[in-house]
Parts: C-alpha cells; structure tokens; sequence
C-alpha cells in the first residue's frame, strides 16, 4: 500500500500535465479547423450565384451557375439564377458595347468591346457544354462574327496610328508607333505587314550615342583604351533596358551610322600618375620589467633580474599619388549644341612602409617588429597606377550617363 502511494505522488503531477497538454492541443486543433470552415463557408458565399448576382455581377453569376448545374442539374437556385442572370448579362455586354463604340477618340476602346464579346461567348461556351444550362436557356447566342470584326477595327486602327507615328522617324514618335503595333499584335497576330513595321520602329526608337575615346599620351593610352572599354561594355550591359545604344567611333563606321542623335566626349584633364612623396618619422620605444639577466644570492638561489629596455625605430614611408579629371561633354548631333556636362575626379595612393632600428628589439610591438622586416617595395607601373585612379571616375561616369539617358 505505502508502494503505490509513493508511486501516485510521484507520477500524478506528469500525468495530469501531459493530460492537460493533450487537452491544449486538442482545443487549438478544433480551433483552427473552425476557423478554415468559416473561412471556406464566407468564401462560398461570396463567390455563389445568388450572391453574385444579388451584387449584380452577373456574368460571373452565370459562370457560377452553369457550374453548379453540371455538377447538380437539379439545383434549384442555381437554375432560378441562370435564368434572371443571363439576359442580364447579355443586356449590359452590348449596352458597354454600343457606349464604347460610341467614343471615336478612344482606341483603347477596342480593348473594352473584344472584352465584352469575348465574354458574352464564354457565357454561351458555358452553356452549350452544361445540358442542365442548355434546356433552360435553349439557344445562347454567340458572337464570333461581332468579335472578329471588333478584333479588326482595332488592328486596324493601331496600325494607321503606329504607320502615321512612325513617319516622322523621331525617337519619341518610333516608341509611341512601337506601342502601337504591339496593340496590333494584341488583337490580330500577324496583321498585314506590322512585323516590318516592328523591325523599323525598333530602330527609329533607338536612341544611338556615339562615344568618343578618351586620347593622352602613349605611355598610357593603353590603359586609357582599357578604361574606354570596359565603360563601353557596361554601357551597352544598361542602356540596352532603355532603348538606347552606344558605339565607339569605329563601330559606328563598320555599322553604317553617320547620323547619331547625340555624341558623348571623354576627356581626361589634369592627370597626373606616381607624383612620389617619402616620409621618415622616429619612435622611441620603450618597455618595463623586461627580463634581462639572473642574480644568485649567497646560498646559490637564482633571482631573475627586470629593467627598462629602449629601442628607437626610424620608419620610411613611400607615397605614390595618381589622380586626374574626366570630363564628360553631351552634345546633340543635330544641332551640334551641347545638352549635358558633367566632370568627375579619382585618386589612388599608393604606400609602402618599412623600418630600421637601433637598440633592444624587445622595446619593440610586434606590428613594430613586422614593420622592419619589410624593405622598400618597387612601385607598380605607371599603368597600373593609371588604372586604379580611374576606377572611382568609372563608377561616376556609368551612373551619370545611365541616368542621363533614362529621360529618354
């Protein structure tokens, strides 16, 4: 008896925490599935046929009911709905129809009309595959002849707006026609000759840049053309997002293009490449309770000695400057006057530092101590340096182009 008391007290607090536990988790599962079902139920309502079309919607309140009716043909609301609903719909399709066609300075009203058409052939589409649907609303009427003829007067209307536009073979009237034509292409693929019409408006709407070389002295132009190049790629990688394109002076020859719209003009301006400076300073070094030697004392018991030791550290510093200006000048081909102006600058420093010392290397830090291993580096060449200056002007001028073109 006193075994089974002492086993009650022991067990009985897990039991009943796991027992309240499994109580927990039951509740927040019933919880959550409540919480689906009214969820799924509200969602029903919303979307059923008698709700759709209590909030007039009825086009949709008939897809729902033809839905319905193939899966339940004897559904009663469901038939009462499709029978209310579909001259409903039919009735505002070609009220939007009439008011559309009506709006002769409107375009986009061709999107509105193939809209309607298309909708009010999905209703009977519907309907002819339900035959619960189909003894109720016996013969649906379909539009294929209407929704051709409104898929052609929009062709053609977009096509005589993209033709006129791209007459005048201006940048911003080839994007506008290029627009065009895609409606084109939106409502009859293929229609007459717009993919010509595409391929030229592409090319009108092009703005095309002739980028001029930088040109310095021979010692560097090799790093100058590398600069050049490396600008020139991304470039090209950027602007192909905004319709425009940029050519060198010798890409533009082998491609033909003697009318760029604009011309940008790099030039390099007061550079200068390894102008050195040297620097030595002193540092006098110090460090306590060192330890130095041993004493022993009149029984022979070793005792360390401490002391002060003192270095002096001379420390050499090289300094090769490179810096320079890149002016960039924008001007309009056509009227030869410039449009934008902009200057960037870049500098590199290159450094080299070594040491010597006299005294006790233990006064010295370990920094201090790797210091004067090193010896004096030989600088990098003059090309090297050229590039390196000109890496901050290289991000400068690709943001500042990029940008510039994006008004376009």
């Amino acid at each position: 008896m006193i075994l089974v008391i002492q086993f009650v007290k022991k067990y009985r607090k897990p039991f009943l925490t796991q027992k309240f536990q499994y109580i927990y988790q039951m509740k927040r599962i019933f919880t959550l599935i409540f919480a689906v079902v009214t969820v799924v139920v509200v969602l029903t309502n919303c979307s059923s046929p008698q709700s759709l079309y209590r909030k007039g919607n009825y086009y949709q309140a008939v897809i729902e009911a033809v839905k319905k009716l193939r899966s339940k043909p004897d559904n009663v609301p469901a038939q009462e709905v499709l029978v209310a609903a579909y001259p409903m719909a039919q009735d505002i399709a070609l009220r939007v129809i009439n008011n559309k066609k009506a709006e002769t300075n409107n375009p986009d009203r061709h999107y509105f009309i193939v809209e309607q058409y298309e909708n009010l052939n999905r209703i009977a589409s519907e309907i002819y595959r339900s035959p619960a649907a189909l003894k109720l609303v016996t013969q649906p009427r379909e539009y294929i002849g209407e929704l051709q003829a409104a898929k052609n007067a929009g062709a053609e209307e977009f096509y005589k707006l993209g033709t006129d536009a791209l007459r005048v073979r201006e940048v911003r009237q080839a994007r506008q026609a290029l627009d065009y034509f895609n409606k084109v292409q939106n409502f009859v693929p293929n229609y007459k000759n717009v993919a010509q019409y595409i391929e030229q408006a592409n090319f009108y709407a092009t703005l095309r840049v002739l980028v001029q070389r930088p040109l310095t002295n021979r010692s560097y132009q090799i790093s100058a053309d590398f600069f050049f190049d490396d600008l020139m790629a991304e470039l090209r990688r950027q602007g192909n997002r905004k319709k425009v394109e940029f050519y060198s002076e010798e890409e533009a020859k082998l491609a033909g293009i003697t009318d760029p719209h604009q011309i940008i003009t790099l030039d390099l301006l007061d550079f200068t490449v390894g102008n050195a400076r040297e620097t030595n300073s002193f540092i006098d070094c110090k460090r306590d309770s060192v330890h130095v030697a041993d004493a022993y004392d009149k029984e022979g018991n070793k005792i360390p000695a401490y002391a002060t030791v003192r270095a002096k550290l001379q420390i050499y510093r090289l300094e090769l400057l490179s810096q320079g200006v890149l002016s960039v000048f924008i001007t309009d081909a056509a009227t030869n006057k410039p449009v934008g102006q902009q200057k960037f600058a870049g500098q590199y420093v290159w450094t080299s530092e070594w040491a010597t010392y006299s005294g006790d290397d233990r006064a010295l830090s370990d920094n201090q101590k790797r210091l004067i291993q090193r010896q004096r580096e030989i600088p990098p060449p003059p090309q090297d340096l050229f590039v390196e200056f000109t890496k901050p002007i290289f991000v400068q001028t690709v943001n500042y182009v990029i940008n510039w073109y994006s008004q376009f």
